[in-house]
């Protein structure tokens, strides 16, 4: 094996373990990445179902079925008197 071929081996072998780090580097970068991306994405659901529920509270409390037929009857009932004027 001449002094070039040595040269090169050791060339291509450096170049092989930089870059096996490097990816290694940047598979565990992605996976942070993604765990990140995960816990922002529960946080916000955790957002948008309090929010939900918290409608769904006042639409419950507010809004009854009753009330709300009562206010349609009236509007109805308007309409229908200001159209016979």
């Amino acid at each position: 094996m001449t002094t070039t071929e040595q040269v090169l081996i050791v060339v291509l072998s450096i170049a092989t373990l930089l870059l096996l780090t490097f990816s290694i580097i940047a598979a565990v970068l992605v996976v942070k990445i993604l765990r990140r991306i995960r816990e922002i994405a529960d946080r916000a659901r955790e957002g948008v179902d309090s929010a939900a529920d918290i409608a769904r509270e006042v639409a419950d409390s507010v809004a009854s079925p009753a009330s709300i037929a009562t206010i349609l009857t009236k509007i109805i009932n308007n309409r229908v008197k200001k159209r016979r004027k």
